[in-house]
């Protein structure tokens, strides 16, 4: 597993963005991903920007494994009032803007 990556969870879990068991679920994708992708193509992610209007914020890059792109976006749909899925996401992308901050959300 590659170090940005594992800091990427390890900060999402101190700031409270996930807990210690979806911590664990996204390093086990990453590392399962990892050797299961060994001399293939790279298999889809799910990439969320978050860019803040004012320098008050911070801006967050973060790209999490397909398999578990369902579950983080329900949660992160529920804490923004929003009415996601993965099948929205895998069509048509996803930007949303508000007076603090801009997220796109899309497949790579």
């Amino acid at each position: 597993m590659n170090r940005e990556s594992l800091m990427k969870i390890i900060k999402m879990l101190k700031d409270g963005i996930i807990n210690e068991a979806e911590a664990a679920d996204l390093i086990e994708a990453i590392s399962t991903e990892e050797n299961e992708g060994k001399g293939k193509q790279k298999f889809r992610k799910l990439v969320i920007h978050v860019a803040p209007k004012t320098q008050n914020g911070d801006k967050i890059d973060l790209s999490i494994p397909l398999s578990l792109a369902s579950g983080f976006l329900k949660k992160f749909a529920t804490e923004k009032n929003l009415d996601l899925d993965v099948d929205s996401v895998v069509k048509d992308g996803i930007h949303v803007e508000d007076e603090d901050e801009i997220v796109d959300i899309h497949l790579e």
